[in-house]
């Protein structure tokens, strides 16, 4: 999504731009998300 977030403010494509920076930060929370409340293999 990043890539699209540059071409959309390369573009000065409003709605492009927000559209992809909403999905950049949604990605990355849940990414961090994930690695923060994994558990170890095994545990429940």
């Amino acid at each position: 999504m990043a890539p699209w977030l540059v071409h959309g403010l390369l573009r000065q494509d409003l709605p492009l731009s927000v559209a992809s920076a909403v999905m950049v930060f949604l990605t990355g929370a849940i990414t961090a998300m994930k690695l923060w409340f994994e558990q170890p293999p095994g545990r429940v």
